[in-house]
């Protein structure tokens, strides 16, 4: 499904950093869950098993923020910014296009070419 090239991350470590992405950005627990592949109001699991798919979204989620960070930079309001308005590159709103494994691949590859 999405290439993610690192399988190491711990599971609770893993969920533990997709929590604190959507809470640094403040997302909605819906939103939160659109990128994972979840239902709008499931629980995170303490632990995301980083071969499931799940895990493998979740890595890839974790991947476009670093490259975010390291393209705009650290402050908040420029990273929702760049996530909430269309961008011509990715041709779409790069934070509704990551509700599907196709649009989390093309912010993803855009970011890093980037970053």
């Amino acid at each position: 499904m999405l290439d993610s090239p690192d399988h190491t991350t711990a599971p609770h470590v893993l969920a533990e950093a997709i929590q604190s992405f959507a809470d640094r950005l403040q997302l909605t627990t819906a939103v939160r869950n659109a990128l994972l592949g979840l239902a709008p109001n499931a629980s995170l699991a303490r632990i995301i098993d980083p071969d499931s798919v799940l895990g493998e979204r979740a890595t890839c989620v974790l991947r476009i923020y670093d490259a975010l960070c390291r393209t705009v930079g650290d402050r908040v309001d420029n990273q929702r910014h760049w996530l909430t308005t269309y961008n011509h590159g990715t041709e779409g709103i790069p934070l509704e296009q990551m509700h599907t494994p196709e649009g989390i691949r093309t912010v993803m590859e855009y970011l890093e070419a980037f970053a």
